[in-house]
């Protein structure tokens, strides 16, 4: 097989055209709140829960003065969510560590009280369970939310969901970076191709084999 280098330099190329595409795997404003919904409003994922497959949603009261009960509504999936900062690596192994502030599990608190100040914006962390294993992997969804008091309601300033293996809190930053795991994997693809040529060179009689000439033996030589 013939490996020209513009055909190493056309994967390479590949490599850096591809997060354009993997970059889809990160949903943005997919956190939404229904007002009044009941006696209640309601937080819920809009766009990265597949028809069907579930619901995600957690139930606020305004209790007054900035303080509002968050109380666990999804009964079709396990969620969670998490108090958060900017810029957390939020990842399956953190949040099977960390004590989620709403949980359905039956195990971790179902509901929690969040005191709010006037224009005060903070940032929350999700795992939607999409997988059928036990705990949180790779393959679930994880996201954030930033959500601001205005001295009247909560509103969502911005939120983003990480189709899988983890997010950076705050940006829509995948973890593993599609980018870097095309990179990775083009690359070594065109090592492979390289090494392949060179060992084919080495099979065939081709320039290589002067590794194997007799020993004692000079290039300009000839044997006897």
């Amino acid at each position: 097989m013939k490996t020209s280098v513009k055909t190493l330099i056309a994967l390479a190329s590949l490599c850096w055209m591809a997060p354009i595409a993997l970059h889809a795997d990160v949903i943005t404003d997919d956190m939404d709140i229904i007002y009044d919904y009941a006696d209640y409003d309601l937080l819920h994922l809009s766009k990265s829960v597949p028809a069907g497959e579930g619901v995600f949603a957690i139930a606020i009261y305004d209790r007054g003065s900035g303080a509002y009960d968050f109380d666990y509504w999804s009964i079709a999936e396990e969620i969670a969510f998490y108090e958060s900062s900017y810029g957390t690596a939020f990842v399956p192994a953190l949040a099977a560590q960390l004590t989620p502030l709403v949980s359905n599990n039956g195990t971790d608190p179902g509901s929690s009280t969040l005191n709010f100040l006037p224009n005060q914006s903070r940032y929350f962390s999700y795992w939607d369970k999409r997988s059928a294993a036990d705990s949180p992997n790779s393959d679930d969804h994880f996201g954030w939310v930033e959500m601001r008091w205005t001295g009247s309601d909560l509103e969502v300033l911005a939120s983003a969901t990480a189709s899988e293996g983890g997010i950076v809190v705050g940006t829509t930053t995948q973890i593993p970076e599609p980018s870097t795991m095309a990179l990775l994997g083009g690359g070594g693809l065109a090592v492979y191709l390289y090494r392949s040529k060179r060992n084919k060179s080495v099979r065939t009689g081709g320039r290589a084999l002067a590794v194997n000439k007799p020993v004692g033996i000079s290039g300009n030589a000839r044997a006897e």
